[in-house]
Formats: structure tokens, C-alpha cells, sequence
């Protein structure tokens, strides 16, 4: 049984709807293959007729650019609305089609057996009247070597919109009739946001249910595409670390780049420190902070990438962190020696004296709180001079050791404490990683992280 004659509807009454058509193409116009079956085609090659496209009537074979529901040769033009409108719809009908075994691309593949959607022009370039969105052969099977257009002047610079058009046209040589659900590009139905193939059974027609013109009166064409295809073989996306390398020997508050891609699109990049989740981002550069307050040794870092069908991949390296120092000269010029330790300076995010919430906030992984006020702070020896910078007083903790906090003359003593603690003036030595009385409260990451 075929599909039945060209549908021809209004663009601009459906201005919410991919409104398209097919044609009965019979088995004697094309190569008809049973349903289940697609011969050696699992190709869909996406033509935007760069340089324009000349394309005979006859019996149908996309290898020889010959299509069966034209009257007379026709020139389609190129596509109109440039490279990175064209390149955003392949990448919306490959994410289409991501869950078949098919492969889509807009590399012409010349002789080799594929299925062409044609991408370009209006419908009177092709013969057809000025209401059609879209038109393709049809048949109850799969027609193999088959051409399907999409006019993409009727829809405007929209790739969404020509990326469901190009979906439903090919369908349709596919075997598939419309349907009445508006997720799936295989309707008329519009205003329910993207569409993608449902694994759900739907009453066929176009606006009121009708039976399916190749029999029954539901359609699934998530099943049918399965069917016919197959599910497409594993594909999960490429991740790396590019910074640090492996083994690196590294400095507190030091960023992580990853790198990841897929085949279709990679929907997130996850970072974790030391068994700790330490970021997400979801568009790239994938640069990301890690948490303050790590200890000096060991450090595994994984990153983690994630496509658009949940598949993940993780990649792991280890480095050490070394934050111990004599002086400023090792740390480098973006980081001063606190008690023995590398820290950023005051001003910097997370270094000495900024507002924090919580651990995470700090490099040095210490978030004291004194009445109302809640700063980073570091290690230090009441005992002995030198150990915090200017503008920094060692106040004396409840556990014997001390911490840096800003000083009220802005270089010396101050008074108070930290929670039970006295004032001291400035100290040098090491704190011995003295927690302030003060209140460091483990908190979720916030500023510090991307």
C-alpha cells in the first residue's frame, strides 16, 4: 500500500508546524525494499547544494541525481542563510537520528548507496506550489536511494525548524505516515518545543486522527526507525586533561583544562578532586578552579564528559601538591609564604582576609569567623614573627596555635581573638594547622568554583 498523493498545506497558516508533503512513488519508481530491510544504506547525506544542485526526473537514485517526484530537470540553489546556520542544523539532525544505527553527514557521498535530503530553495524551484514546506516519495517500505526536499526559503534562517522538516521528509522514505504527537517531527502539531522521535504509539493524521495509510491506526516511529535500522552502536564522548599533565608537581588554587567532544554534542564536563565533586560545566572552554584547603601529597583529579544519550567517559591522572615554602620566591609571583605555605595573596579570590561561607571558599582551606564576620585566614605561630603579611596579626587560637586575620591598624597588633583566643602582634613560624575556635564551617562550593 503507498502513502498517497503530495500534501500540500500553508506555511503561513502552520506557522508552528513543519508542513511538508510526500508523494506516491509506487514500487515500479524507485528501489523499494521490504520494511526491516535497508539494503547497504545507512547514510543520509544533508545537500545544501553549495554551488547548486541539477537533479533529473527518472526513476529514483540519489547516487545519480535522479528523482522520481520531479516532471522535468530541475536547479536547486544554494543554501541561503550560511555556515554557521548549516552547521547547526547537520547537528541537529544528527542528535535527530543519534539513537539509530545511521550515519548523517553533509560530505557528498558521490555513487556509494545514501539516502539526500536537498536543503535549499523555494518549492517553485522544484516544480511544486508555493505552499509547500517540504515534499518526499512515499511508500509502505523503504525506498533506498532516496531524494526528499526541504525547501529551506519557506522557513527562514530557523535550523530547528528545517532540522525537523529534513527529519519528517525523510521519514516518510522510511515508510512513515504522519502523526498526531506533537514532540515527534513526524506531525503537523506545533507549540510543544523541539521534537524528537518518540518511543510512544500515536494516532495517525495531520490535525484529527485518521487510520495510517499502510495499515492500522497508530504509529511509533521510534520503533519503526529501530525497526528498520537498528539502535546505533555505543558512542561515548572523548575526554582528556590537558592541564596538569600526569604527575605534574603543583601549587594550591591551580585549574584544571579538559578537553572532550563526541560525535553529536557533549552536554556536560564534571570535575572531581580527591573523591569530591569540584564543578560542572556545560559549555566550553572546560576550565575549571579546584577546591582550597587540599593537603599537601597526592591529588586525583578526574574529569568526566557526558553526551546527549548519557553515555560518559572518565579520564584520571595524579599530581602532587606541594604548597610548603621558605619564602615568597617558591611560590611563584602569583602566590606569597604564609607559615611555611603557599597562599594567595590578600585580595585575591580566596586568599587571605576575603569573605568566605566555607572551606571550600579558601585556598588554604579555612574559613574563620569572628562575630559576624567570616574571612579566610591561614596558619601561623603566635610565638614567633613574621609568619602573616602586612596588615595580618597571628591571634592566638583555643587549640594553642593561631591564625592570620586582618589587623584593626592595618599592620600590627589588634585586639579580641579568635573565639577565646588573645591578640598577638604579627609571628612567624608554623601554626601546625590550628583550627580558629573561630568557626570553619564545611560548606557547599561557591565562588571558587566553575
Amino acid at each position: 500500500m503507498s502513502l498517497g498523493i503530495l500534501v500540500s498545506l500553508s506555511a503561513s497558516a502552520y506557522a508552528d508546524r513543519p508542513v511538508t508533503g510526500y508523494v506516491d512513488v509506487g514500487p515500479s519508481d524507485g528501489d523499494i525494499l521490504e520494511p526491516g530491510t535497508h539494503g547497504d544504506t545507512r547514510l543520509i547525506f544533508l545537500n545544501r547544494c553549495a554551488g547548486g544542485c541539477t537533479i533529473s526526473p527518472g526513476s529514483e537514485d540519489s547516487r545519480y541525481n535522479r528523482s522520481s517526484i520531479i516532471s522535468s530537470t530541475i536547479q536547486m540553489p544554494a543554501y541561503p542563510y550560511g555556515d554557521e546556520s548549516w552547521n547547526a542544523v547537520v547537528t541537529c539532525v544528527q542528535n535527530m537520528f543519534e539513537e539509530f544505527d545511521l550515519v548523517i553527514t553533509d560530505v557528498d557521498p558521490g555513487t556509494t548507496p545514501h539516502f539526500e535530503a536537498i536543503v535549499s530553495g523555494t518549492p517553485g524551484d522544484a516544480g511544486f506550489g508555493p505552499d509547500t514546506g517540504g515534499v518526499a516519495p512515499g511508500t509502505c517500505g523503504v525506498i533506498g536511494n532516496s531524494m526528499n526536499y526541504t525547501f529551506a526559503e519557506v522557513w527562514g534562517d530557523n535550523p530547528q525548524r528545517i532540522c525537523e522538516v529534513i527529519a519528517q521528509e525523510t521519514g516518510h522514505t522510511f515508510g512513515m505516515d504522519h502523526q498526531l504527537l506533537c514532540e515527534d517531527p513526524m506531525t503537523y502539531l506545533g507549540g510543544c518545543g523541539k521534537k524528537s522521535f518518540q518511543n510512544a504509539s500515536a494516532q495517525c493524521g495531520e490535525d484529527t486522527p485518521r487510520g495510517c495509510n499502510c495499515g492500522g491506526s497508530t504509529q511509533n516511529s521510534h520503533e519503526r526507525l529501530e525497526f528498520v535500522f537498528g539502535p546505533a552502536p555505543p558512542t561515548p564522548p572523548a575526554v582528556s586533561i590537558v592541564e596538569p599533565s600526569d604527575g605534574a608537581q603543583v601549587r594550591g588554587g591551580f585549574t584544571v583544562l579538559v578537553d572532550a567532544s563526541d560525535n553529536n554534542t557533549v552536554t556536560e564536563v564534571r570535575l572531581v578532586v580527591n573523591g569530591m565533586p569540584s564543578g560542572t560545566l556545560i559549555t566550553e572552554p572546560y576550565i575549571f578552579n579546584t577546591p582550597g584547603g587540599l593537603a599537601d601529597g597526592p591529588v586525583a583529579i578526574q574529569a568526566m564528559a557526558t553526551d546527549n544519550r548519557g553515555d560518559t567517559t572518565t579520564r584520571t591522572i595524579n599530581v602532587t601538591l606541594d604548597n610548603s615554602c621558605s619564602s615568597d620566591d617558591d611560590c611563584g609571583g602569583s602566590q606569597i609564604c604564609v607559615g611555611s605555605r603557599c597562599e594567595i595573596p590578600p585580595g585575591g579570590e580566596g586568599g587571605l582576609g576575603s569573605e568566605c561561607e566555607g572551606t571550600d571558599d579558601c585556598m588554604s582551606g579555612q574559613c574563620g569567623t569572628v562575630g559576624d564576620e567570616s574571612l579566610c585566614t591561614a596558619d601561623c605561630d603566635p610565638a614567633a614573627d613574621g609568619s602573616c603579611p602586612d596588615g595580618f596579626a597571628c591571634l592566638s587560637t583555643e587549640s594553642g596555635g593561631g591564625a592570620c586575620w586582618p589587623s584593626a591598624d592595618g599592620g600590627g597588633a589588634t585586639t579580641g581573638g579568635c573565639g577565646v583566643g588573645t591578640a598577638s602582634g604579627r609571628s612567624g613560624g608554623g601554626g601546625g594547622g590550628a583550627a580558629l575556635a573561630l568557626v570553619f564551617a564545611v560548606a557547599a562550593l561557591r565562588r571558587r568554583r566553575r
